[in-house]
């Protein structure tokens, strides 16, 4: 396959995933860049299984996808989720508990960043 069918083949994924999933904010978005406020328990756990639904699916669509955070569906809210030995797990008004100095290169695949390209 040359680049231009690589190119056409990665378009036309990244469009179906877009018409699947029309709730995900992308990469440009403002709200990727606000400050997430805090929520209830009640609201974050709302969120979270909105989130979570998203995310199976996605994975379902296309195998792939780990976590997903309230802004990326366009909520500034300090909600998100990971799938890890197929389990959801949810996290409500996170908060840092360590800054080191160490770094860690990888491959970014941020279903907002549309990690296809």
């Amino acid at each position: 396959m040359n680049t231009i069918e690589q190119l056409k083949s990665l378009n036309q994924k990244s469009t179906s995933i877009a018409e699947h999933f029309p709730v995900i904010s992308y990469i440009g978005d403002p709200v990727l860049r606000q400050k997430a406020a805090l929520v209830s328990f009640d609201q974050g756990m709302a969120t979270a299984k909105e989130l979570a639904d998203i995310l199976i699916a996605y994975r379902t669509l296309t195998g792939s996808g780990r976590g997903l955070a309230a802004p990326q569906i366009g909520k500034a809210q300090a909600v998100f989720v990971t799938y890890t030995e197929d389990t959801i797990q949810i996290y409500l008004n996170p908060q840092l508990s360590i800054i080191t100095e160490e770094t860690n290169l990888y491959k970014e695949c941020c279903i907002s960043s549309n990690h296809l390209w």
